[in-house]
């Protein structure tokens, strides 16, 4: 499942490079985009959810490191995550789409050269509602 973030009333989603929705590579592949509100304050900020996880995580060292190293990979290295103490995150929806043939999107194949590489592109999800599928099928499909 790739999952991505898009600001209610905004329909798009940022794709990062031609391998992020490679559904060639995978069984089952799914596109999950969380609608949030955004609001001052500081309930719901990605601190607080920082915090929560790693409350979640601290009898585990292994998943921790893990988790701080991937915090960092994305942008929020250790000392920067009080920064991110002013604005309110409330989801709105949970949207979830089949990655298959002829869902829009750029991958290596369909690239057929290997001088381009690292292809950064947008997704309209309203134009996505063909694939779209329900939460359960998601989770039923990789938990039974």
């Amino acid at each position: 499942v790739e999952i991505k973030t898009s600001k209610a009333g905004v329909p798009n989603v940022y794709i990062s490079n031609e391998h992020q929705l490679d559904y060639t590579v995978w069984e089952n592949l799914y596109l999950g985009v969380i609608s949030l509100n955004e609001s001052a304050g500081n309930d719901n900020t990605l601190t607080s959810l920082i915090q929560e996880i790693t409350e979640i995580l601290e009898d585990r060292t292994d998943l921790l490191q893990i988790f701080k190293e991937k915090l960092s990979l994305v942008g929020v290295p250790a000392e920067m995550i009080d920064s991110y103490n002013d604005i309110n995150y409330i989801i709105r929806r949970k949207f979830f789409y089949k990655v298959e043939k002829n869902f829009p999107l750029i991958i290596p194949t369909i690239l057929a050269n290997e001088a381009l590489f690292n292809v950064k592109y947008q997704i309209d999800i309203n134009s996505c509602k063909s694939f779209e599928v329900k939460e359960e099928e998601v989770l039923i499909t990789y938990y039974g």
